[in-house]
């Protein structure tokens, strides 16, 4: 292993300390700072009941990342790669999803109110329970 990659426990501990950082931010604008993980590959990371809130994750690879009860409302995911994540019971309430890739995502449960998923990609999303989802009848039947 290159001594500049991280260790999982590493990578671990470095996303702990920019989500707390996050969290002082939302609490007082004035302290900490904004999470910014545009562009950042977070394959399988757990992200689980992480208060991701306002945070700007564009163009973020979370392919298969576990988002299980995590709360990324207002959050910005715009060209996200969410292929086969599990956000199950997660509140994406007013989430900026334009052209985010959610194939094969785990939604079951997950609160989509006011989510922006303009030229999202949902082939295969398992919704079931989602709120604020409308089922598309392309028949019209």
């Amino acid at each position: 292993m290159d001594n500049d990659t991280p260790t999982p426990d590493q990578y671990k501990a470095a996303l702990d300390l920019v989500i707390a950082e996050h969290f002082r931010w939302r609490e007082d604008k004035s302290t900490g700072r904004r999470l910014d993980l545009s562009g950042a590959d977070l394959t399988e990371a757990n992200l689980t009941e992480a208060n991701l809130t306002e945070a700007n994750l564009t163009g973020a690879n979370l392919t298969e990342a576990n988002l299980t009860n995590a709360n990324p409302t207002r959050a910005y995911l715009p060209q996200a790669n969410l292929l086969g994540a599990y956000l199950r019971g997660a509140d994406l309430t007013e989430a900026y999803l334009i052209g985010a890739y959610l194939s094969k995502a785990n939604l079951i449960g997950a609160n989509l109110s006011q989510a922006n998923l303009i030229g999202a990609y949902l082939i295969g999303a398992n919704l079931t329970d989602a709120i604020g989802v409308e089922p598309h009848n392309p028949t019209g039947e």
